[in-house]
């Protein structure tokens, strides 16, 4: 006689929610005691290592952001496509918007040019 193995209970949406939160909170508190590792013992990452680190990070970033579309059903994916649509137009309008108002308003505090220095 063989034991039959345990069905797997699926995870409730909030349980999922908290073990993507846990999961970051544990990246971010991993990456900050390295980063304070590091600067204590004097060898903070140059701009190559933290290209390739960020590199590395936006590649894992899409991978779970496919590997989340692909699961998704249609309703999801309608949803969210919907929600980014309106949510960047209306962004990009209040962006512009702001930086029109801050054009006619003065703008950004420039220096005055330069005069031009004679030969020697």
């Amino acid at each position: 006689m063989t034991a039959s193995p345990r069905p797997r209970r699926k995870m409730s949406s909030a349980g999922r929610f908290w073990l993507l939160m846990g999961a970051t909170m544990l990246i971010g508190a991993v990456t900050g005691g390295v980063y304070a590792w590091l600067e204590h013992t004097g060898g903070l990452p140059g701009p190559v290592m933290s290209a390739l680190i960020l590199f590395v990070m936006f590649g894992l970033l899409i991978a779970g952001t496919v590997w989340w579309w692909i699961r998704a059903d249609e309703a999801v994916r309608e949803a969210h496509k919907w929600a980014w649509y309106w949510g960047g137009s209306i962004g990009m309008c209040v962006g512009i918007g702001a930086l029109m108002l801050a054009e006619a308003y003065g703008g950004a505090p420039r220096s005055p040019p330069t005069p031009p220095t004679a030969p020697c």
